[in-house]
């Protein structure tokens, strides 16, 4: 039985498991038998037009945005059924619906866990090099989607890309010539082309091989464009082109966005004060009785000068010892010059260390949130000395106003380089929503609390 098969099977037990709860519900909060066959229907029939029960390859995210429509269409629909027939049955379906939102959210995330290796799409990987790396780190770190990596074609042959070190890809690669044998011994169902350097004959030749033996064929498009704005592929008559747009901000999401700011700044003010008063007390005991506060001068929006505020977690003097370190070690100048940190940095105090490991150092400008001078999500304030290596990111950058957290934090932290950070924070530009903040901050928690990389 396909994957495809499989699916619509698990996807008929999840319908039945969400009916059944809604049943026991609405029974709970005391519901007519008329009223429970209505509104299950509505809501079933709202979820299934939304592709709730086809459990195809998803990120978590995608599925809390959906469902949160999905919710909220049937939380109005059922109101104004409600409001019509004059049923006094508010509260109940805001209960209802709220309840039901977090068990869909639950079960399609138990269901895909419990059943993935059974209904995971077979998939085999078209080149092992660094786009290689992030699939498979995207399908490792995401229980939503359901795919089977079996195995990592090597095109360093014919593109000189070469292949990973990774374990989970260098134990699973395999030659061009041996994808005949390995697509039907494994029953390969998609393939993903993921080496862009492969050139249009080598790819018309490769997709002509696969051509009757795979369902599904994707790649990644080899564009010129730098800047990732919203992107869909149109078809005229048989001619695909990628569309890119400038990404319109809408004016609820602007809102939602300043609520959740002066929301985030008095929650973060209110912890701040205890925060202060033990990492002083944590300093003081460590020989530091020097301010705890620490203030630079950052870029704010528009390319305007802004002070943020920290705790300290370097040495006094830090500026003048990094001076110090550059015109003594080369390595080190050349490491801070292209990256803008250093790592390990020698710089930071014992109790500064562990600030920046949870983070905790970040938590004084929740006061330039408040203030107006940044937001909770947005690109990390860059230095003035930066603009210049900022280069044609700049312009797009300043647009935004800086934030505590953004796409940096959220996709490697400081394990990625100064470029990386630069495309990320221009990616974030042209393609935010109230949506990709929220998805940021859920992301940033998690790299938090795993520690990946200090911010």
């Amino acid at each position: 039985m396909s994957s495809s098969k499989k699916r619509v099977l698990l996807g008929v037990g999840l319908l039945c498991v969400e009916l059944g709860l809604f049943a026991l519900l609405s029974y709970l909060l005391g519901l007519s038998t008329k009223e429970t066959k209505m509104f299950s229907a509505i809501y079933i029939f709202i979820l299934f037009l939304n592709h709730h029960y086809n459990f195809s390859p998803i990120l978590i995210w995608q599925e809390i945005i959906e469902m949160i429509q999905s919710h909220t269409l049937f939380l109005g629909i059922s109101l104004i059924i409600s409001f019509c027939f004059k049923e006094q049955l508010t509260l109940d379906i805001i209960v209802l619906t709220l309840i039901m939102y977090c068990a869909t959210i639950l079960l399609n995330r138990a269901f895909r866990k419990r059943f993935r290796r059974f209904c995971a799409t077979k998939v085999l990987m078209i080149g092992a090099g660094k786009n290689a790396e992030m699939m498979n780190d995207v399908v490792g770190n995401n229980g939503f989607l359901f795919m089977d990596v079996i195995g990592y074609v090597d095109t360093e042959p014919f593109t000189g890309t070469k292949p990973s070190s990774i374990p989970s890809i260098k134990d699973n690669l395999i030659s061009i010539d041996e994808i005949k044998e390995v697509i039907p011994k494994n029953k390969i169902e998609e393939v993903l082309i993921l080496d862009e350097h492969l050139s249009a004959e080598q790819l018309n030749l490769l997709t002509e091989k696969l051509h009757n033996r795979i369902p599904v064929i994707k790649y990644r498009p080899v564009t010129a464009i730098v800047q990732p704005y919203n992107t869909k592929v149109e078809d005229f008559d048989g001619n695909l082109f990628i569309s890119v747009s400038d990404a319109k901000k809408k004016y609820v999401d602007i809102v939602l966005k300043k609520v959740v700011d002066i929301a985030a700044g008095l929650c973060g003010l209110i912890v701040l004060i205890p925060l202060t008063i033990i990492v002083k007390i944590v300093s003081v005991l460590n020989g530091d009785k020097d301010s705890i506060f620490f203030t630079q001068d950052r870029i704010g929006k528009n390319g305007e000068i802004i002070k943020i505020y920290k705790f300290r977690s370097m040495i006094p003097n830090a500026e003048q010892v990094l001076e110090e370190l550059m015109e003594k070690d080369p390595k080190i100048k050349e490491e801070y010059l292209t990256n803008k940190k250093l790592d390990p940095d020698p710089r930071v105090t014992p109790i500064g260390n562990i600030l920046r490991k949870t983070s905790l150092d970040e938590f004084p400008q929740f006061i330039n949130v408040l203030k107006g001078d940044m937001s909770l999500i947005g690109p990390r304030p860059y230095l003035p000395r930066e603009i210049e290596d900022m280069g044609k990111y700049y312009d797009t950058i300043i647009k935004s106003k800086p934030g505590i957290s953004g796409m940096w934090q959220a996709n490697g932290r400081s394990s990625i380089s100064f470029k990386e950070r630069c495309k990320l924070d221009v990616y974030y530009y042209d393609n935010w929503s109230f949506w990709l903040d929220l998805i940021i901050i859920v992301k940033t928690i998690k790299a938090v609390l795993r520690k990946e990389g200090a911010m």
